[in-house]
Formats: structure tokens, sequence, C-alpha cells
């Protein structure tokens, strides 16, 4: 979800503390697909569409221009694309909820969720918004036919606790956009009761559900998820997403105490998950919790290197797919670089300046654009002997 900073010009001048909150689909030029929507006016300069400015709510622009419509002033405009589903707050934020260029879109059901888990980028709230599937749905249908994504995450917090909304999302996400891969993002808790897993299995054709685990006991598992009997609920949802048919991919993140447990992870998932389609090996997020927790989370990638290495190979012979996401080519084995992914969401993504230098660049997943001298990745004594092996 990228954020823009804004200024606001309201119509005819007369100044107000807020304004009332829209979400609009953002086009410089009318279609048939357009009508019926919510528009805001995406103006580029040139010669104003009239038909246009009257079917918008609002005009996006990066100078202020003499129209009869508020005025939402960015210092680029062009950082929005044709199409984008944008939401404007009452205090002038501007979000762009939906990216047609992006390949990686995804609808934020909530903050709340059920575990408090200690490196989560985004720690969670207790509430649950009201209208949360209306307000879903409104931006699955503002988004434009010819502008069907490949794939469509869902993610929070935790997006099953707003419980059979979410399967009605999903149901119109579906009757839209029959052909769009959905990727759920979960804890895997609500699975473990039968009837919502078999209800979840009648809409989940096109989808897969991403579900952590972080140790092969439920005290290692629920002491970072900070939620006890959270690892037999979860193992629990698994086997029942299993038997529904419902597609499963086991994501690890990595940190210093996943890092103690990989290989008893790892033989875990061999003995009691091989069924499972995929497994994911993820680098930690600086952010929210691992912020606050960073002493005793971070791990400099190069001392588990080998560690890694050994973890992904044994998952390949075992034939469980397998891939790595969140860390550069430069901190891995070079002989498990066919398994890196370039996986950071693209508005999160930063490279460093030796990085233009490396011929492994385009195809790198690169940093997360948190990063830094306080929250590094990696050590800066390794970038040299890094961009050397490169």
């Amino acid at each position: 979800m990228t954020k823009v900073k804004i200024s606001f010009t309201p119509y005819g001048g007369v100044k107000r503390k807020s304004f009332s909150a829209q979400i609009g689909l953002a086009v410089s030029k009318l279609t048939e697909t357009c009508k019926g929507k919510n528009l805001f006016y995406l103006y580029h300069g040139g010669v104003i569409d009239q038909e246009l400015l009257n079917l918008s709510n609002l005009v996006i622009s990066s100078e202020n221009i003499e129209v009869n419509k508020d005025i939402v002033v960015i210092k680029d405009s062009l950082l929005i694309s044709e199409g984008s589903v944008i939401n404007i707050s009452e205090g002038g934020k501007l979000r762009i909820l939906f990216d047609p260029k992006s390949h990686n879109n995804a609808l934020f059901v909530t903050d709340a969720c059920n575990n408090y888990c200690i490196m989560c980028p985004q720690p969670p709230k207790p509430t649950i918004s009201l209208g949360i599937k209306e307000y879903l749905i409104n931006i699955i249908d503002l988004i434009r036919n010819e502008d069907s994504p490949e794939t469509l995450g869902i993610t929070g917090g935790e997006p099953t606790v707003i419980n059979k909304d979410l399967i009605d999302v999903i149901i119109r996400i579906n009757e839209k956009f029959p052909n769009t891969i959905i990727q759920l993002l979960s804890n895997g808790r609500i699975f473990a009761y039968q009837d919502y897993t078999k209800a979840m299995s009648a809409v989940s054709s096109n989808m897969f559900i991403g579900i952590p685990i972080f140790g092969a006991t439920s005290e290692i598992h629920d002491f970072i998820v900070q939620s006890k009997g959270a690892f037999n609920q979860t193992i629990a949802g698994i086997y029942e997403c299993r038997r529904n048919k419902i597609d499963i991919e086991l994501r690890v993140v990595l940190h210093k105490y996943t890092i103690k447990e990989l290989e008893l992870i790892i033989q875990f998932i061999k003995r009691t998950l091989p069924f499972v389609n995929h497994v994911a090996l993820m680098g930690m997020e600086n952010m929210g919790f691992a912020k606050m927790n960073y002493n005793d989370l971070w791990i400099d990638p190069i001392e588990y290197k080998d560690t890694l290495r050994h973890a992904v190979i044994d998952l390949n012979r075992a034939g469980i797919s397998t891939s790595i996401f969140n860390l550069p080519f430069c901190v891995l084995a070079s002989d498990i670089w066919g398994f890196s992914k370039q996986s950071i969401s693209d508005y999160k993504t930063n490279y460093l300046k030796q990085c233009n230098e490396c011929i492994k660049r385009d195809d790198c997943a690169g940093l997360f654009s948190s990063t830094n001298d306080k929250f590094r990745l990696t050590k800066p004594e390794n970038i040299n002997l890094i961009k050397d092996i490169i």
C-alpha cells in the first residue's frame, strides 16, 4: 500500500480542517469501464476533459488548477498509474490501494490479530473496523476489468478474524476476476475449525494460503507468536486444509530464534507436513516489533549462510518446492541462487549504490527499504567481500 504526500485545495478556496474520506478510481481518460464508478480525475496538464471533470468527485494534479472541483495536489502525479484505486482520508492522506502496474497488490483486511509475533512488522490492534467487508468489495468493484490482476494478496493483521465476511470477499474476487490467483496470508488457526475450512474450500480453487511456522514444537512457536496453544491449532488447521484440498505455502521468517530451530523445523516439515505445496524461507523485515526486539532477533545472514543452504537442499531433495524470499544474492550461497525470488513488494525494495555494479542486480530481491545503518541486514564490513564474490 503506497502512501503519497499531498496538499489539499478545496473548491472555492474555503479552507476546511478535513474533508470526506473517499475511495475512487484515478483516471485521466474516460472509458466505458469507468462509468458508474467513483472517479478521481488524474490530470497531467493540457486541455481539461470536461466530461471526465463533471463525472469526477475531485482532481489529482501536480499543480493547482482553476476548476470547480476539490484539488488534491501531489509533487508528482505521475507516481499514480492510470487505473489506480485511491483512498484519500479525512486528514488528507493519499494511499494507493491498487496499482495496475504493480505485481504486489494486496487487500489489507485489518490490523487485528490473534497472534502477537515478536517480529511482526505491523503490530496488531485490538479492534476490527466496522464495514470492512463492504470497504474491500468496494475496492474490488472499482478495479477496471482490463486491469485484472494475475495475483492478488489478502493480508492483515489476521484476515480471518472477520470470519465469514472474508469468504464473501473472496467470492466477489472470483466473480469479477475468475483467473486471478489469490494469496491469503493467515496464521492458519481458524482452519482448525472444520466448518470454516469446508466453507473456504468451496471458494479456494484459485487460492493458496501462506501459513507461518516458527518452530518444530509448541514451546518455540507459541513463544514467537506470543499465544499459548497457537502451534497445535495451526498444525490442526494445516491438516484441515489438506483434507479440504486447499493449497498451503508454509512460511518461516528467519531470525535468531528460527535459525536455531531451522534444522528441526525442516525435519518436522518433511516428517509431518510433506504434502504442503511450497515452503518459503523469508528474511525478516526490520519494522514494528522487529525493530523493538532487534537486538534479540537480528542475526547476520552471513552467519546462517550454510544453515540456510542445507535447509534448502534438504527440502529440495525431499521433493518439496522451496523458495528464498527477502534476501539478496550477496548473502546467499551461490549454489542456491536459483531458489531466490524477487519477492519484496516493489514499494519496499531498495538497493545500495554498489548494487548498480552487480551483474545479478536485475534478478536480485534487493533489500527492504527499512534497512539502514541502525537496523541493518548485514555487517558493513561484509559489503566489499560480498561485492567481490559477485
